[in-house]
Protein backbone atom coordinates (compact mmCIF):
# COMPACT_ATOMS: atom_id res chain seq x y z
CA UNK A 1 0.00 0.00 0.00
CA UNK A 2 1.09 3.51 -0.70
CA UNK A 3 -0.57 6.27 1.75
CA UNK A 4 -1.51 9.22 0.08
CA UNK A 5 -2.44 11.60 2.51
CA UNK A 6 -3.59 11.11 6.09
CA UNK A 7 -7.45 11.64 6.78
CA UNK A 8 -8.13 11.78 10.48
CA UNK A 9 -6.94 10.69 13.92
CA UNK A 10 -9.23 9.13 16.37
CA UNK A 11 -9.38 6.85 19.40
CA UNK A 12 -8.72 3.64 17.85
CA UNK A 13 -5.59 4.87 15.59
CA UNK A 14 -5.24 6.92 12.30
CA UNK A 15 -7.50 6.83 8.77
CA UNK A 16 -5.23 7.17 5.88
CA UNK A 17 -6.11 7.43 2.14
CA UNK A 18 -3.59 4.91 0.17
CA UNK A 19 -3.30 3.00 -2.78
CA UNK A 20 -3.54 -0.43 -3.36
CA UNK A 21 -0.48 -1.06 -5.60
CA UNK A 22 -1.10 -4.41 -6.68
CA UNK A 23 -4.77 -3.65 -7.26
CA UNK A 24 -4.55 -0.37 -8.43
CA UNK A 25 -7.66 0.82 -6.68
CA UNK A 26 -8.20 3.38 -3.40
CA UNK A 27 -9.01 2.79 -0.01
CA UNK A 28 -9.19 3.59 3.49
CA UNK A 29 -6.31 2.56 5.57
CA UNK A 30 -6.71 2.24 9.56
CA UNK A 31 -4.17 1.51 11.76
CA UNK A 32 -4.71 0.09 15.47
CA UNK A 33 -3.09 1.88 18.19
CA UNK A 34 -0.35 -0.49 19.58
CA UNK A 35 -1.65 -0.20 22.84
CA UNK A 36 -4.95 -2.14 22.04
CA UNK A 37 -3.29 -5.08 20.02
CA UNK A 38 0.15 -5.31 21.72
CA UNK A 39 -1.22 -8.88 23.73
CA UNK A 40 -1.85 -11.35 21.27
CA UNK A 41 -5.53 -12.10 23.11
CA UNK A 42 -6.30 -8.42 21.92
CA UNK A 43 -5.35 -9.10 18.78
CA UNK A 44 -7.19 -12.08 17.86
CA UNK A 45 -10.51 -10.44 19.60
CA UNK A 46 -10.04 -7.85 16.79
CA UNK A 47 -9.92 -9.92 14.12
CA UNK A 48 -13.06 -11.51 15.22
CA UNK A 49 -14.68 -8.16 15.15
CA UNK A 50 -13.10 -7.61 11.50
CA UNK A 51 -14.67 -10.85 10.22
CA UNK A 52 -17.89 -10.09 11.88
CA UNK A 53 -18.05 -6.51 9.70
CA UNK A 54 -17.02 -8.33 6.67
CA UNK A 55 -20.27 -10.77 7.38
CA UNK A 56 -22.20 -7.76 7.17
CA UNK A 57 -22.90 -6.47 3.75
CA UNK A 58 -25.12 -3.94 3.68
CA UNK A 59 -25.29 -0.67 1.30
CA UNK A 60 -25.09 1.44 4.87
CA UNK A 61 -22.10 0.00 6.55
CA UNK A 62 -18.66 0.29 5.56
CA UNK A 63 -17.23 -2.52 3.80
CA UNK A 64 -14.02 -4.05 5.13
CA UNK A 65 -11.42 -5.71 3.37
CA UNK A 66 -8.82 -6.92 4.92
CA UNK A 67 -6.62 -6.68 8.33
CA UNK A 68 -3.16 -6.93 8.11
CA UNK A 69 0.32 -7.16 10.36
CA UNK A 70 3.03 -5.18 9.23
CA UNK A 71 6.74 -5.33 11.05
CA UNK A 72 9.33 -2.71 9.73
CA UNK A 73 12.40 -4.16 8.17
CA UNK A 74 14.59 -2.94 10.32
CA UNK A 75 12.38 -4.69 13.16
CA UNK A 76 13.27 -1.34 15.22
CA UNK A 77 9.53 -0.25 15.27
CA UNK A 78 6.92 -1.91 16.67
CA UNK A 79 4.98 -3.99 14.83
CA UNK A 80 1.49 -2.00 12.49
CA UNK A 81 -1.48 -3.43 12.73
CA UNK A 82 -3.89 -1.94 10.27
CA UNK A 83 -7.22 -2.94 8.44
CA UNK A 84 -8.22 -1.62 4.33
CA UNK A 85 -12.06 -0.58 4.21
CA UNK A 86 -13.62 1.23 1.81
CA UNK A 87 -12.68 4.62 1.19
CA UNK A 88 -15.82 7.18 1.39
CA UNK A 89 -15.79 10.68 0.71
CA UNK A 90 -18.11 12.94 1.94
CA UNK A 91 -17.92 14.36 5.60
CA UNK A 92 -19.19 12.82 8.72
CA UNK A 93 -22.95 13.64 10.14
CA UNK A 94 -21.21 15.10 13.12
CA UNK A 95 -19.28 17.49 11.16
CA UNK A 96 -22.40 18.25 9.06
CA UNK A 97 -23.97 19.09 12.52
CA UNK A 98 -21.72 21.58 13.71
CA UNK A 99 -21.09 23.56 10.22
CA UNK A 100 -24.50 23.92 9.62
CA UNK A 101 -26.63 22.96 12.43
CA UNK A 102 -30.05 21.04 13.01
CA UNK A 103 -31.39 19.18 9.62
CA UNK A 104 -34.61 19.82 8.64
CA UNK A 105 -37.50 16.88 8.30
CA UNK A 106 -36.90 16.68 4.85
CA UNK A 107 -33.06 16.35 5.30
CA UNK A 108 -33.47 14.11 8.30
CA UNK A 109 -35.76 11.09 6.37
CA UNK A 110 -33.31 9.22 4.44
CA UNK A 111 -30.45 9.34 6.96
CA UNK A 112 -32.62 8.09 9.65
CA UNK A 113 -33.98 5.70 6.86
CA UNK A 114 -30.58 4.29 5.43
CA UNK A 115 -29.12 4.37 9.68
CA UNK A 116 -32.04 2.35 10.85
CA UNK A 117 -31.73 -0.08 8.02
CA UNK A 118 -27.81 -0.66 8.88
CA UNK A 119 -28.31 -1.30 12.58
CA UNK A 120 -30.97 -3.48 11.91
CA UNK A 121 -28.55 -5.88 9.81
CA UNK A 122 -25.77 -5.71 12.28
CA UNK A 123 -28.11 -6.70 15.42
CA UNK A 124 -28.79 -9.45 13.02
CA UNK A 125 -25.77 -10.48 12.40
CA UNK A 126 -24.94 -10.51 16.49
CA UNK A 127 -22.79 -7.22 16.17
CA UNK A 128 -23.45 -4.53 18.81
CA UNK A 129 -21.48 -0.97 17.66
CA UNK A 130 -21.23 0.34 21.45
CA UNK A 131 -19.92 3.47 19.86
CA UNK A 132 -22.93 5.08 17.89
CA UNK A 133 -22.19 8.37 17.20
CA UNK A 134 -22.44 11.22 14.74
CA UNK A 135 -18.93 10.98 14.31
CA UNK A 136 -19.26 7.32 13.13
CA UNK A 137 -21.47 8.21 10.85
CA UNK A 138 -20.25 9.28 7.09
CA UNK A 139 -22.64 11.13 4.67
CA UNK A 140 -21.17 10.95 0.70
CA UNK A 141 -23.08 10.64 -1.97
CA UNK A 142 -24.41 6.89 -3.56
CA UNK A 143 -24.45 6.02 -7.32
CA UNK A 144 -28.15 6.67 -7.54
CA UNK A 145 -26.67 10.79 -6.60
CA UNK A 146 -28.85 10.94 -3.28
CA UNK A 147 -27.77 10.72 -0.01
CA UNK A 148 -25.87 7.73 1.61
CA UNK A 149 -25.36 7.23 4.75
CA UNK A 150 -22.82 5.15 5.53
CA UNK A 151 -22.28 3.54 9.48
CA UNK A 152 -18.43 3.36 10.33
CA UNK A 153 -16.21 2.39 13.22
CA UNK A 154 -17.30 -1.41 14.23
CA UNK A 155 -13.60 -1.14 16.24
CA UNK A 156 -15.72 -1.20 19.76
CA UNK A 157 -18.25 -3.67 18.97
CA UNK A 158 -19.02 -6.75 20.96
CA UNK A 159 -19.53 -9.93 18.50
CA UNK A 160 -20.99 -13.71 20.18
CA UNK A 161 -17.42 -15.02 18.71
CA UNK A 162 -15.13 -12.50 19.96
CA UNK A 163 -16.09 -11.20 22.91
CA UNK A 164 -15.37 -6.91 23.42
CA UNK A 165 -12.50 -5.16 23.12
CA UNK A 166 -11.81 -3.22 26.38
CA UNK A 167 -9.74 -0.14 26.97
CA UNK A 168 -7.22 0.43 30.08
CA UNK A 169 -9.82 2.61 31.65
CA UNK A 170 -12.55 -0.03 31.72
CA UNK A 171 -15.04 2.43 29.58
CA UNK A 172 -15.44 1.80 25.87
CA UNK A 173 -17.08 4.20 23.77
CA UNK A 174 -18.31 8.37 24.24
CA UNK A 175 -20.20 8.94 27.22
CA UNK A 176 -22.67 11.34 25.71
CA UNK A 177 -24.20 8.93 23.80
CA UNK A 178 -23.87 5.88 26.39
CA UNK A 179 -27.18 4.63 27.57
CA UNK A 180 -27.85 4.29 31.17
CA UNK A 181 -27.36 0.67 31.50
CA UNK A 182 -23.71 1.24 30.40
CA UNK A 183 -23.08 4.27 32.54
CA UNK A 184 -24.13 1.79 35.64
CA UNK A 185 -22.14 -1.22 34.41
CA UNK A 186 -25.43 -2.73 33.66
CA UNK A 187 -25.39 -5.66 30.47
CA UNK A 188 -25.11 -4.57 27.34
CA UNK A 189 -27.27 -5.49 24.42
CA UNK A 190 -28.36 -3.88 21.40
CA UNK A 191 -30.80 -1.66 23.41
CA UNK A 192 -27.61 0.40 24.25
CA UNK A 193 -27.44 1.04 20.15
CA UNK A 194 -30.96 2.14 19.84
CA UNK A 195 -30.68 4.79 22.68
CA UNK A 196 -27.49 6.37 21.06
CA UNK A 197 -29.57 6.42 18.30
CA UNK A 198 -32.36 8.07 19.89
CA UNK A 199 -29.76 10.31 21.03
CA UNK A 200 -28.47 11.08 17.69
CA UNK A 201 -31.94 11.50 16.22
CA UNK A 202 -32.71 14.40 19.04
CA UNK A 203 -29.51 16.06 18.36
CA UNK A 204 -30.13 16.08 14.55
CA UNK A 205 -33.48 17.79 14.63
CA UNK A 206 -33.25 20.08 17.59
CA UNK A 207 -29.20 20.86 18.05
CA UNK A 208 -29.56 19.85 21.52
CA UNK A 209 -29.17 17.16 23.96
CA UNK A 210 -32.12 15.30 25.39
CA UNK A 211 -30.47 15.73 29.00
CA UNK A 212 -29.06 19.41 30.23
CA UNK A 213 -26.61 19.92 33.14
CA UNK A 214 -23.49 22.15 34.42
CA UNK A 215 -21.31 19.03 33.83
CA UNK A 216 -20.83 15.28 31.89
CA UNK A 217 -21.46 14.18 35.47
CA UNK A 218 -24.38 16.03 36.10
CA UNK A 219 -26.09 15.01 32.72
CA UNK A 220 -25.25 11.31 33.10
CA UNK A 221 -27.03 11.46 36.61
CA UNK A 222 -29.89 13.10 34.89
CA UNK A 223 -29.49 9.58 32.49
CA UNK A 224 -29.76 7.40 35.35
CA UNK A 225 -32.94 9.17 36.99
CA UNK A 226 -35.10 11.35 35.25
CA UNK A 227 -37.00 11.45 31.70
CA UNK A 228 -35.37 13.36 28.90
CA UNK A 229 -36.62 16.52 28.25
CA UNK A 230 -39.01 16.19 24.62
CA UNK A 231 -37.82 17.40 21.80
CA UNK A 232 -41.06 19.37 21.04
CA UNK A 233 -39.21 21.68 23.79
CA UNK A 234 -37.41 22.73 21.50
CA UNK A 235 -39.20 21.59 18.11
CA UNK A 236 -42.77 22.82 18.90
CA UNK A 237 -44.04 21.57 15.25
CA UNK A 238 -42.30 18.84 15.84
CA UNK A 239 -44.53 15.92 14.30
CA UNK A 240 -45.90 13.28 16.69
CA UNK A 241 -44.62 10.38 15.15
CA UNK A 242 -41.14 11.88 15.33
CA UNK A 243 -41.39 13.19 18.85
CA UNK A 244 -42.76 9.34 19.72
CA UNK A 245 -39.40 7.49 17.49
CA UNK A 246 -37.45 9.67 19.70
CA UNK A 247 -38.56 9.13 22.84
CA UNK A 248 -39.42 5.74 22.02
CA UNK A 249 -35.53 5.10 21.95
CA UNK A 250 -34.45 7.03 25.18
CA UNK A 251 -36.54 5.02 27.52
CA UNK A 252 -34.40 4.39 30.91
CA UNK A 253 -34.98 0.59 30.87
CA UNK A 254 -33.52 -1.40 28.11
CA UNK A 255 -36.46 -3.98 27.96
CA UNK A 256 -38.83 -1.03 27.18
CA UNK A 257 -37.39 0.46 24.15
CA UNK A 258 -38.11 -0.43 20.63
CA UNK A 259 -36.69 -3.70 20.53
CA UNK A 260 -35.32 -3.54 16.80
CA UNK A 261 -33.95 -0.57 14.54
CA UNK A 262 -36.45 -1.25 12.03
CA UNK A 263 -39.29 -0.42 15.06
CA UNK A 264 -37.49 3.46 15.01
CA UNK A 265 -38.39 3.82 10.92
CA UNK A 266 -41.31 2.20 10.73
CA UNK A 267 -42.81 4.52 13.59
CA UNK A 268 -41.84 7.97 11.57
Amino acid sequence: FRIVRLIGVGGMGEVYEAEDVVLKESVALKTIRPGIVEREEMLTRFAHEVLAAKRMSHPNICRIHDMHRHLPPDTAGPEIVFLTMELLGGRTLGELLRSVGPMSLAEAEPVVQQISSALTAAHRAGVIHRDLKPENVILTTGPDGRVRAVLTDFGLARTPEGGRLTSPGGIIGTPAYMAPERLNGGSVTSAADIYAFGIILYEMLTGKFPFTGPSPVAIAAQRLQAAPLSPRTYLPNLPAEWECAILGCLVREPSNRFQNASDIWETI
